[in-house]
């Protein structure tokens, strides 16, 4: 099943017709909804469903946005969220604040792929607990003050043409943490501009 997210304009929309309403189903690029949130609260997602969401700059962290076992993909059949492919409009999920610690939160989640979106201005962009094969492709991880991607206690997460940059602060940064026997792979990515690359 495919799912649609818009923000409050159409002027670089890809994939919807209308401004997004969290009123709307999010079932037709004629009635996306305005958040990702709103999908994953309203649907129960199955293995190959894709959410595609417009270009934008989306509010996040306050709470996250939150990924658990409710919905999950099968083994190599993911859930998908893709953004923007357009350079010129990307999907961006911004957070609420510095001191927000997740703008996006995977607790339980299995078998998700995320492409071509950003996620910034956080304390933590992305954080993982106890989650497994995740895939995050031509993503943008960038100016969140503490981590950019923390992972506690979660397997083959992967990293695919993705950038890592200036998750750092006067103070410190990194980006990349791994915790309780977490792993993560990167493949032809790039990660500077903050102090550590990877914290275990």
């Amino acid at each position: 099943i495919k799912y649609y997210v818009n923000d409050s304009n159409t002027n670089d929309a890809l994939y919807t017709t209308a401004p997004g309403d969290d009123f709307n189903n999010g079932l037709t690029p004629a009635t996306p909804k305005a958040s990702l949130q709103a999908i994953l609260d309203t649907y129960e997602l199955e293995p190959e469903d894709v959410i595609y969401v417009d270009p934008g700059s989306y509010a996040a962290g306050a709470p996250p946005i939150t990924f658990n076992q409710r919905d999950s993909g099968y083994s190599n059949l993911y859930l998908t969220v893709q953004g923007s492919t357009n350079p010129l409009a990307p999907t961006i999920f911004v957070g609420s604040s510095f001191g927000v610690q997740g703008i996006f939160s995977l607790n339980y989640a299995y078998n998700w792929k995320f492409k071509d979106l950003t996620v910034r201005n956080g304390g933590i962009g992305v954080v993982a607990s106890e989650s497994h094969n995740i895939e995050f492709e031509n993503v943008r991880i960038e100016n969140n003050r503490n981590a950019g991607l923390s992972l506690n206690k979660s397997d083959q997460i992967r990293l695919v043409r993705s950038v890592l940059w200036k998750n750092a602060s006067p103070t410190g940064g990194v980006a990349v943490v791994l915790a309780e026997g977490a792993s993560v792979k990167l493949e032809n990515c790039v990660a500077w501009g903050q102090p550590t690359a990877v914290m275990i």
